[in-house]
């Protein structure tokens, strides 16, 4: 049974200043910094991985190659989630995040194994990095929705989204200077600690949350997690909004990959005459590690600045708004461009920015006015195989247009500003249903007390 932590008659020097990122009351500073200090260390190794990842498959292949492998994922993914599921309803919620993150970690070091062996694993990781993202970061936002009812929350993930945001910061930037000192393998080894010291943070958090209302702690019903979605038409819209967005940033990503590539080769060839591996490798990895952090730091002053305020006067509804706005403004300014590698990165690096803080912090506490067993089930689902359905779309779009048609970047732009459109459609009825479910649930809550 978990402890009740007790708002103090005035706020601490830790509630003043999470303040300013957040409307942190007396008594809830130490466990929203908790929360977003296990966050932190997640992002910085989320991201240590993911310059690894980058950087062993867009060094040995052509673009394309990395939209077709994220479209596999989806296969382990199935089977994945439903054991997921079928463990979510046999333990507590601190037991679910220790063992999927210390099974993440065993599997990380086998890599690191095969790789200082020689063993090819750039597609094998590709799909494992992918698997690793949606399920512990979901799962870390989960267990903060499982803290927090709706009121607390729209307050408090500001401040926990801002701890996500500094580790994206260390890790983008962080990947560059261990691959630098220690190759790809020190980018594989360095986040094995890190996984371990957030079963600690997590652990803390279980110990000492604060208040929960019973309102919404309904027993599981051992539904498939599919079953839950569909029993929902406003899951469904969630869902489905999840997929156009994960498509249209597939897409976008493959554009900015594949003019990437295009500029580092044709530099290589003026400066040498010829491409030499070693060169593309450090080429690479230097651009992607400089786009992560680029996007990682914007994103961060978002949070920092902008997102409370969104969350605290428009919800988590309104939040979601942000980001297809963005997104098609950022198309409009790549097509103007001619698909120019500068007006690409600008345009993904806004896009990013604001997916990775005003977005993630929306997206994640629409979960709020769910049940315990929805958090889990529901937005696992939601965040692997549906996002990753959109990576499905985004790689069919790819053989046909690209590998058979031979079409070009301004092409793929145009059909994202297309998908952006309906995106923004979906987003606002998920608002619309959002906001009447939170002030019900707020209505509950009153009777309740």
């Amino acid at each position: 049974m978990s402890t009740v932590e007790r708002p103090s008659e005035s706020p601490s020097v830790l509630d003043r200043a999470l303040r300013l990122v957040g409307d942190v009351r007396p008594g809830e500073g130490k466990s929203a910094l908790a929360l977003a200090a296990t966050l932190f260390t997640l992002l910085s190794a989320y991201y240590l991985l993911k310059v690894a990842r980058e950087t062993l498959v867009l060094s040995r292949y052509d673009a394309e190659v990395k939209v077709y492998v994220a479209a596999a994922e989806v296969v382990v993914l199935v089977p994945t989630v439903a054991a997921y599921g079928w463990l979510a309803d046999r333990v507590g919620r601190f037991r679910l995040v220790t063992s999927v993150t210390l099974f993440f970690a065993s599997n990380l070091a086998l890599f690191a194994v095969l790789h200082a062996f020689g063993v090819p694993i750039a597609i094998p990781f590709y799909v494992w990095v992918g698997v690793f993202n949606v399920f512990v970061i979901a799962q870390l936002w989960a267990f903060a929705n499982d803290v927090y009812d709706e009121a607390r929350g729209r307050r408090l993930f500001a401040v926990i989204g801002l701890g996500g945001s500094l580790g994206a910061i260390a890790g983008s930037y962080g990947a560059g200077g261990v691959g630098s000192l220690l190759g790809t393998q020190g980018l594989l080894l360095a986040p094995i600690a890190m996984l371990l010291a957030t079963v600690f943070g997590a652990w803390w958090v279980n110990e000492h949350p604060l208040t929960r209302t019973s309102v919404l702690r309904a027993p599981h019903s051992h539904k498939g997690a599919l079953s839950l979605l569909l029993s929902d038409r406003w899951l469904v819209l969630v869902a489905l909004m999840m997929l156009l967005l994960n498509c249209e940033n597939t897409i976008g990503e493959y554009v900015l990959d594949r003019v990437m590539q295009a500029d580092i080769r044709a530099d290589l060839v003026r400066a040498s005459g010829h491409v030499v591996d070693a060169l593309l490798e450090a080429r690479v990895r230097e651009f992607k590690a400089n786009y992560f952090g680029a996007f990682n730091t914007v994103g961060f002053l978002l949070q920092l600045v902008v997102a409370g305020r969104v969350m605290q006067r428009g919800g988590a509804g309104a939040a979601v708004l942000v980001l297809p706005l963005v997104a098609l403004l950022g198309q409009i300014g790549m097509l103007a461009s001619g698909a120019a590698l500068a007006f690409v990165a600008i345009g993904k690096v806004a896009e990013n920015s604001v997916d990775y803080s005003i977005q993630s912090t929306g997206r994640n506490a629409l979960f709020l006015v769910t049940p315990s067993e929805t958090k889990y089930k529901v937005k696992v689902l939601i965040d692997s195989i549906i996002v990753r359905m959109g990576d499905v779309l985004a790689g069919g779009l790819v053989v046909v247009a690209a590998g058979a048609l031979g079409y070009p970047p301004l092409f793929f732009i145009g059909v994202s500003a297309v998908l952006t459109v309906g995106w923004l459609a979906v987003a606002v009825a998920v608002w619309r249903e959002h906001d009447r479910r939170a002030r019900a649930q707020k209505a509950a809550l009153r009777e309740a007390s």
